[in-house]
């Protein structure tokens, strides 16, 4: 199954380099036997897995959990570009944030007008509007 994975996590102080590089080991062990007759076999099978992040000091990671089919379609994405599945969400979380604080700057700046009375009467932007399909359209009310 897969899963896409973003986390938010403090790096721990007092632990040297641990803010610069951060390592994890799975170790998994399986471990059985099996007897047949006078024969004992004991296979042993041992997983290590080490994942080394890298990480900035003016960076955080964050997790989130997400559609499966959403997951997907950044694989999609992130393949022909050989990028990474952190790169591509790293770049659609910039874009969100960027349009989110022009909205929010757009909206301060419109209660801004409103508050300063720079504003156009509804009648008159309906009156408008409906003019634009006959033959002599009103001018733009301002």
């Amino acid at each position: 199954m897969k899963a896409l994975s973003l986390s938010k996590s403090t790096p721990s102080s007092g632990k040297g380099n641990s803010d610069l590089a951060h390592l994890m080991a799975a170790i998994t062990r399986t471990l059985s036997r099996v007897r047949t007759g006078t024969h004992s076999v004991q296979p042993v099978a041992i997983t290590v897995s080490t994942i080394v992040c890298t990480k900035l000091p003016d960076e955080e990671v964050l997790t989130a959990h997400v559609p499966l089919p959403l997951a997907e379609k950044v694989d999609q994405i992130a393949a022909p570009l050989e990028r990474s599945r952190g790169w591509i969400v790293k770049q659609a979380l910039t874009a969100w944030v960027d349009q989110e604080e022009e909205r929010r700057r757009l909206t301060l700046e419109a209660l801004a007008d409103v508050d300063a009375g720079r504003v156009i009467d509804h009648q008159a932007v309906q009156a408008w509007a409906d003019s634009l399909d006959s033959d002599k359209p009103l001018s733009l009310p301002l």
